[in-house]
This record gives C-alpha cells, structure tokens and sequence, in this order.
C-alpha cells in the first residue's frame, strides 16, 4: 500500500510539476495594465507612468482596449460569439507579441511597445498557488481515500469529484492568473476543460448524495443524471443555448438541486440509524460549506444577471472546504471504513509536503540557496509541523482510550484486592464505562465478539453464555472499530486473570489445609487419643472435648459446603453434651430454612457457639442457657443467652469476646453482645446463600 500511494504522490506531484511549467511559459510584458473605471491603463517600466490605452497595435491591424481582455473567466460573457470574439483577440495579440509587433496605442496617438518576457517562478501571482495547492490537496486526499477503500459507488463517485475539481481548479489557475496575454488556442482549450471538469464535479455530486450513505445503486437515478450530463455537453460545446449561462451554468444548478434531492431521500432513509445520519450530516455541512460560496458568487449573479461575478478563484478556493470537511469525517467517524494506518501515511505524506512546501517559499520569496533554505525548513518543519501533528493525532485518536485508561485506574486495584468473584453485572459496568454507549441489552445470540451494522453495534460475549450488545459509542459520537474488539479482549482478559489468580489462590489455601489436616489427625490426634486412655475422672472429660473440637475442626475444613439443618443439629448435639456435663439445662431452639454454609461459615459459627457456651459455664451461678438458630434465604441469625448475677450493665472487653467479634466480620456479618437485667445476650447476623437441596 506505501509503494502504491507512494507512486500516485510521484504522479500528482509530476502534474503539480507540469501545470508550473505551463504557467512559467506564459509570457510576461515590460509594463503594467491595470483597469479602472472599465478603462485599461498602461504603466511601463521602469518609470510607472500610467498611459490610458485606446488600442493595441497588432502588426497592422487595431484591437480596442476593452475591459474583456482582462476578464479572468469567459464564461460569465453575455453570448457564445463574446467569449469566440474574446479568444479571436487574444490569439491575434499574442501572435503580434510573439513576433515583437505588438504596442499600446493612447489617446494622442503615441504608441509604446510591448514587449514579451520569460516569466520566473517569482512571478506567479499568489492566486496561482492558491488554486494549485488547493487542487494539489484535493488530489491527494481523493487518492488516500481511493487507495486503502472499497470500490463502491460513493468511493467512485466522490473520487471522480476530485478529478472534476483539479480539472477545473488547475485549467482556471493558468488562465485567470495570466499577465493578460494568452494564446487564444491555449485560453479556449483551457476553458473548455475548465467546463468540463466544473460540470463533472457537479454531476458526480450528484450521483455521490443519491448513494450516500445507503450505497444501493439506483438505476434510475444514474440514468437520469447521465441523460443531464450529455444534454449537457451537447448544448455547451455545440452552443446550441445563446450563452454559457443558460448552456452550462443552469444545467448545473439542475444537476445540483436534484442531488441535494438525493441527499434528502438519504436523510430520510437514515432516520433509525443515528451512526449514518451524524455522518450524512457532516458531509452535507462540508459539501454545502465548499459549494456555497461558488454557488452565490458565480453562478447566481451570472443566471440573473443582476451583479457581476466574484473573483472565480477564491470561489475555487472555497471547495476545499468541502474536501477538509470529508477529511475530518473519515478520521472521526471512520468515512468510507478507512482505517487508522491509512490516517498514517496522511501524516508521512504530509510531512514531506511541510519539507517541500518550506524549502520552495525560502528560495523564491527569501532569495536563499538551496543548502540552507533547506536546514530551515527541516527546522521549520521539526519545530511547528510535527508538535502540531502531535497534538492533532492526540486529540483526533488518544480521546478513545481515554475511557479505558481511566477505568483501569480506577478499578483495577479494587478488583485486585476484592475476592475474585467476576460477575456479568461487573463486566456489563466495565463496558459501559469504557464505551459510554447510548443503550446496551443483554441477549443471549451470539457466541464471539463481533461488530455488527457497519460499525453502530458491538456484541460481547459474556460468560455464562450471555451476549451485551452495545450500541452508539461515546453518546452517539462516533462508531465501533476494530481496536473497540481489541479493548473488550483486553477487559474481559483482565476479567479472566483476575478469576484464575482466586482460583489458583483457593486452591493453594485448599492444598495446604489439606496437608495441615492430615498432620493433625495423623500426629495430635494419636497424642490425645493416648492422653485419654490414660486420663480419669474430669481430666478425661477435657480430653474427650479437645478430640470432640479437633473432630469438628478436622471436618469443617475438609468439607467445602454444609447444609444448615446438618449444622444445627451438630451444634445442638454438642452444646447438650457440654450443659449435660455441668448440669445447666439447655432451651434449643431452632427455625430453618435450608441454606448452604460454606466451611469458613460452618466453623466460625461454630466457634462462636462454643465460646459463648464455655464463658456462660464458666460462671458458677449459670442455671440455664438458651440458644437460638434461625434462618432465611438471605442470612442466618445465632442467638446465645444465659442468666447470670453480674450487677453492672456493661460488657467487659475480654479476648473471647473479642474473638466473636472478628469471628462474625469475617464472616461479612456483625455481632451484638449485650449484659442486662441479669442476662447476657450474643446475638450474630451473618449473610448465607440459599442452598441448593432446598
């Protein structure tokens, strides 16, 4: 692709070299005509005395001195046979120029003579350069489109505009930029092509705002604008209409209207997809923005005939408006489904014209050598060109990953320190903070991510085999691309690692307790086996209970999930045997909805009750203790009371009370303990989740 618009540039800029060619030969003169009040003066050189001109002398025939022979563009005249008589006068004055027989002639009969010099590039005008460049630029932003696209019918069509406009743009900058004389074969020749290419933009325009930016062809609509282009044709070059005005500048007012037509139906069609409508919508504006001004300054005062014509090469200029305009719609809005690497041989090529551009304005306005003009230019173009092409770049692409890097700053560190779990509700958050779509829905579609209606949706697939389809990015702002694809891979990668870290970090802690509970039954468990068959009387209830509490703890880390019913009944099982043994009566009560704990919950639960049951047993006046265990889908709630004699109201900060305190936030739950009117109270809330036998 760089070799291809490499040897396109090599062709356009040998054009650019060939069209300041043609300009240099014309011929410049010793002197000045200037027009004042429709009257030619002449002022020669180098004593600037301005000389009223009746005729010009061609050899040895007269041409009046009139203001049509200085006109810039021949169009605007009233008849077919004016702009024939204009060019009949120019042909015969520069052939008198030609063989040195041409002079001014003023009122007193004085004659003073003309006499034709090489022209320099220091002697184009700046309106020369200005239609070059403009028709230079135009060129080369229809051949980067060209290039990298598919060839559809808009591509086409508005390529073909581009060529219309560097026909028009180019034969008009020699023409109307000429020290007056012109041979009249080069001027017809030149106005002929400028015809050509002005009605070849309008009617490929056209055919562009029928097909833009619904690309179905439309038979009839390209039939009739080809029908208006050959009518056309026929009446301007047969002259068949009494002047250009009606033979070409009206049909190209048809030819315009009708494809604003198009643009209409368009905008209609586009009324349910906002991505086509925004993007119809800053064409129109650019289109309108660069044919407006040549629009009401040329062709209307000429269809009327109620002013005269603006000057026809800041018209010209104007159009590039409308080529700037497209060239911010295909870096925004991704016009025409041109990708970012082709925004990037804009930024090689353009360098290279800044280099160009520079080294040529020094050597002809500053009068420098080649050598140093040259290092000015380089530091001329490293210095402004390139931060300002920074800055661009930054501003037109790094604004995307602006939502992404701010939301990786500011959640990845939570998701790090969080528990691992990733739900679709996480991820659904995470694309709507990155995109900023205008809508999303959950579908369950499809199976991979991919982009969809030319880039107004993108489908994610999610785990759990749903699908988030996104719509409108940044607002409605801009489309889906290919580097929105590579944004999701990276979040839901992100989402993915995160997920395999607590996996594999579960599975550690898992192998571990494993191993440690293996250790303990194999080595602390045969030590108090040992230590009961040689223990009596209260010492071997003690260790009864230590075997009783490391059977519990051995079983609690080995199972992962534990129904709360099978819980309870465990936990009743064990605060009856230790009330038994003190003789203190047991009031259980219990009402459960099946729930399943986790083994963590399992044990700290169960930790809890033990603690609370031995600090209600170790105080000698303990008569009775009452335990509560109630359940729901959502939470499991532990309530231990005992009576007790205790005066005072408040509660001591001893360390097992500390314990089920920190006991229950590990468990994402809270505990209240409480000593009043003779009674304490625990009371613990810990959230659980609603089991699946139940």
């Amino acid at each position: 692709m760089y070799r291809a618009v490499a040897i396109g540039v090599a062709i356009l800029f040998a054009l650019f070299t060939a069209l300041i060619y043609s300009a240099v030969n014309l011929p410049k003169f010793n002197g000045k005509i200037t027009l004042v009040d429709d009257q030619l003066n002449f002022q020669s050189h180098p004593s600037n005395d301005s000389i009223p001109i009746l005729y010009f002398q061609a050899g040895d025939q007269q041409v009046l001195a009139n203001s049509r022979l200085v006109m810039e563009e021949p169009d605007v005249l009233p008849s077919y046979a004016a702009m024939d008589a204009l060019f009949d006068q120019h042909r015969l004055l520069y052939q008198a120029g030609q063989n040195n027989q041409l002079w001014v002639v003023d009122a007193l009969n004085r004659k003073t003579a003309i006499i034709f010099e090489p022209r320099t590039l220091a002697d184009l005008p700046w309106l020369f350069w200005l239609q070059a460049l403009c028709a230079l630029s135009a060129a080369i932003l229809c051949l980067l489109v060209w290039l990298p696209s598919q060839k559809t019918l808009s591509i086409i069509t508005f390529c073909g505009t581009g060529i219309g406009y560097i026909l028009a743009a180019a034969s008009a900058a020699l023409y109307s930029t000429r020290d007056v004389f012109i041979s009249g074969e080069w001027f017809t020749l030149l106005s002929r092509i400028n015809g050509l290419g002005t009605i070849s933009f309008v009617t490929l325009l056209a055919l562009f705002l029928w097909h833009f930016p619904n690309q179905k062809p439309r038979k009839w609509v390209i039939a009739s604008i080809v029908v208006m282009f050959i009518s056309h044709l026929m009446i301007h070059i047969g002259k068949l209409a009494p002047s250009a005005a009606e033979g070409m500048y009206s049909w190209i007012m048809v030819i315009f209207i009708f494809g604003l037509v198009g643009s209409g139906v368009q905008w209609y069609k586009t009324q349910q997809r906002p991505a086509d409508r925004v993007m119809l919508t800053w064409v129109l504006l650019s289109i309108l923005s660069g044919t407006l001004f040549f629009t009401a300054g040329m062709i209307v005062p000429v269809l009327l005939g109620t002013a005269e014509a603006s000057d026809q090469a800041l018209l010209l200029a104007t159009f590039l408006f409308m080529y700037a305009g497209i060239m911010f719609a295909v870096i925004r809005f991704r016009l025409f489904e041109i990708q970012r690497w082709s925004m990037e041989i804009w930024s090689w090529l353009l360098g290279g014209i800044a280099v160009l551009a520079c080294d040529f304005l020094l050597i002809s306005i500053l009068s420098l050598n080649a050598t140093n003009s040259l290092a000015i230019s380089l530091a001329m173009v490293g210095w402004f060109y390139f931060p300002v092409r920074q800055w661009v770049w930054n501003r037109l692409f790094r604004r995307r990953q602006e939502g992404l890097d701010h939301w990786l700053s500011e959640t990845l560190s939570q998701l790090l320190k969080g528990d691992g779990k990733v739900s679709n509700v996480q991820l659904i958050n995470a694309m709507e903070a990155v995109f900023q779509p205008l809508s999303y829905t959950l579908e369950h579609t499809l199976s991979d991510t991919r982009l969809s209606s030319n880039g107004e949706q993108l489908w994610v697939a999610l785990p759990e085999g749903q699908t988030l389809l996104l719509q409108h990015p940044n607002k409605g702002r801009r489309i889906f691309n290919r580097h929105d694809i590579e944004s999701v891979n990276l979040i839901l990668a992100l989402y993915s690692l995160i997920t395999d870290i607590e996996s594999a970090k579960q599975e550690g802690i898992m192998t571990e307790r494993h191993r440690i509970r293996r250790d303990l039954h194999d080595d602390l468990g045969a030590k108090l086996l040992r230590l009961l068959h040689q223990s009596s009387g209260e010492s071997r209830t003690l260790v009864r209970e230590a075997i009783q509490d490391l059977r519990s703890l051995l079983n609690g880390r080995h199972h992962l999930e534990i129904n709360s019913t099978i819980a309870a009944k465990h936990w009743r099982q064990l605060a009856q045997s230790r009330c038994d043994e003190c003789g203190i009566r047991l009031h259980w009560h219990d009402v459960l909805t099946p729930v399943s704990l986790e083994s963590d919950q399992n044990e700290h639960l169960g930790q809890i009750l033990q603690e609370c049951l031995s600090n209600a047993l170790r105080h000698p006046t303990t008569q009775w203790i009452k335990v509560q265990v109630m359940s729901s889908p959502t939470g499991l709630n532990l309530t231990i009371e005992n009576n007790c004699q205790e005066l005072s109201s408040v509660v001591p900060s001893g360390f097992g009370i500390a314990n089920i305190h920190e006991r229950a936030g590990i468990l994402r739950g809270r505990a209240q303990v409480s000593h009043k009117a003779g009674i304490w109270r625990v009371c613990v809330d810990v959230p659980v989740l609603p089991s699946p036998l139940s």
